[in-house]
């Protein structure tokens, strides 16, 4: 395979891939990735023995080593460069640029110009990038519920566009932004994004202008056909059905979405409405891997997503505040395994959300995940990485907070879980049919590997079968230190069944948690090590009937407080 080429040097693979991604940038080729490379020399291969056996004259090689099929596309790339293709031409401009036109570009795009701290970019550099953001036809959409109109072409802030569903007709290409004028609320519209970015060129979803953060209100709209394409690890769990979802990212990738507030709720009259079984299931936000291989660089920052009324039974649809799924391919052989690489979630408000706050990221791919001392390699092919979730806030979720899924190393740190499982109870869990799953904790990982659990603040996670703050669940690896709990109803950490091995639970601090402070629940060697550890005389430190695990206990400190917690 291409990753196992041996370039002569860093220069060369360094050169290859630049001539890849702006290939891709320029609409040549869909895929930069050096895995797409050995996919499309294979399919040129096939694709010349047909020929051949047809009798059709074949020009060139009857077969591509991997160094031949590079050079191939690399001249093919040129040639087209060269020739100004119609097709690349919509992307780039030819035209010359004068220093005038450079010194207008840079008064105009000042903010480009700055890194953190407020330090400038070189002379050199800024001429580059102003060469090169001028050279390529990026462009920007606006869109104004004050002040827009469909009719007009939507980009200046002048002419900006009134609705949400013009962007829904776009494909959007890399370098484009989606501006939503602050202030805006776009009430019964949603979001659905298509088209992709480039390492180089992110798609940008921001706002302009001065105000509060602009409102998508979808109200049960934006409704898309959800299907894993295979049962998943529990019969009783739905896999397929609508889903109705502010806004969608669906094979998107190299996208910033940033300051906006989302909701997607819708009245109910009665208790029994609010927990009719077959409710259709919402997201605030929703990111699905299907047929692009794998996706990366995908960040949600700065967001407040609230009031979300989801289907309280669905674990593993895409329900709940920010949930991210990978689906079966319609065609795994040319495009590869659905996954992410790169995925962050920061500074982002979850407020009234149900079933779930954040999750990242069940996949199709789970039965590769079964057993003990998972393969970093499994990972590598078939689940996520780079996955990170930070500063974060969770509050009143009606099943678990903050859960990253099928991740190598994913980082979660600096969140802060209140009052969740709110719905885990017979009040309004009480119509589940033959689905099983009333239980609900506040942050954990699922069939992870190495998974790391720092600085999180964990208060009032509602009692059920679960109920603790945290839980070291079916994985390998995980570390949980430097965290808080407080006032937990389920306790503070739960070690949870044979498959979650070699899992740490040290320098945390649990302050008055209820029902039982550690749950073993079958786990073979969970250790708790240096944590402080503040209960109420009539709380066990082991959870009853989670007893019958194996659990080491190791320079912690126990102080007895109050019946009142004081």
């Amino acid at each position: 395979m291409l990753n196992n080429y041996d370039f002569m040097n860093d220069d060369e693979m360094n050169y290859i891939q630049a001539c890849l991604e702006f290939a891709a940038q320029l609409g040549q080729i869909a895929d930069d990735t050096l895995e797409a490379v050995e996919r499309r020399r294979i399919l040129e291969n096939e694709k010349r023995k047909e020929l051949l056996e047809k009798g059709i004259t074949v020009y060139g090689l009857s077969n591509f080593s991997v160094p031949a099929y590079i050079q191939y596309e690399l001249t093919r790339f040129r040639l087209d460069f060269v020739a100004e293709k119609a097709l690349i031409k919509r992307s780039y401009n030819y035209s010359m640029i004068t220093s005038k036109d450079m010194v207008s570009f840079w008064n105009e795009h000042r903010e480009l110009f700055t890194r953190y701290q407020g330090d400038s970019f070189s002379y050199d550099e800024v001429a580059m990038v102003i060469r090169k953001r001028m050279s390529r036809k990026f462009k920007t959409y606006y869109v104004s519920s004050i002040n827009g109109d469909d009719c007009k072409n939507g980009e200046t802030p002048e002419t900006a566009f009134g609705s949400l569903d013009r962007i829904n007709n776009l494909e959007l290409n890399p370098g484009d932004r989606v501006l939503l004028e602050r202030g805006s609320v776009f009430e019964n519209q949603y979001l659905h994004i298509k088209g992709k970015g480039t390492r180089s060129d992110r798609i940008e979803i921001g706002t302009y202008g001065e105000g509060t953060m602009p409102c998508i209100h979808s109200n049960g709209s934006g409704i898309w056909y959800q299907d894993y394409g295979t049962p998943l690890d529990s019969p009783s769990h739905v896999y397929k059905g609508e889903v109705s979802s502010a806004l969608l990212l669906y094979d998107v990738e190299y996208i910033l979405v940033h300051d906006l507030i989302i909701t997607n709720s819708s009245p109910y009259t009665n208790i029994e409405e609010y927990a009719a079984p077959h409710k259709m299931d919402r997201t605030g936000i929703a990111v699905v891997a299907k047929n692009g291989g794998t996706l990366h660089d995908i960040t949600i920052r700065d967001v407040w997503v609230h009031d979300v009324t989801g289907n309280v039974y669905n674990k593993h649809m895409n329900n709940g505040g920010i949930y991210m799924t990978a689906l079966t391919p319609d065609n795994e052989e040319k495009t590869g395994v659905a996954r992410y690489d790169g995925i962050t979630v920061e500074n982002c408000t979850v407020w009234r959300v149900s079933r779930w706050g954040i999750a990242v990221g069940y996949t199709y791919q789970h039965q590769k995940f079964s057993g003990v001392e998972l393969d970093e390699e499994t990972f590598r092919k078939y689940g996520h990485e780079n996955i990170i979730i930070r500063n974060c806030y969770v509050s009143q979720a009606g099943g678990d907070a903050i859960t990253p899924m099928y991740s190598l190393e994913p980082l979660t740190e600096h969140n802060i879980a209140d009052s969740c499982a709110k719905e885990m109870n017979d009040s309004v869990y009480r119509y589940p049919e033959d689905r099983m799953g009333k239980v609900a904790a506040a942050i954990w990982p699922w069939k992870c590997k190495n998974a790391r659990f720092c600085y999180n603040e964990v208060t009032d996670t509602r009692l059920n079968q679960d109920g603790m703050a945290y839980d070291a669940d079916s994985g390998d690896g995980t570390l949980y230190e430097y965290n808080s709990s407080r006032s937990n109803e389920g306790g503070c950490i739960m070690f949870c069944m044979e498959e979650a091995v070699h899992n740490i639970f040290r320098k945390n601090i649990s302050y008055d948690d209820l029902g039982g402070i550690i749950s073993p629940a079958c786990n073979p060697d969970a250790l708790v090590t240096e944590n402080e550890f503040y209960m109420r005389r009539e709380v066990p430190l082991i959870r009853e009937s989670m007893q019958d695990g194996t659990v080491t206990l190791k320079n912690n400190k126990i102080t007895i407080i109050k019946e009142d917690g004081k």
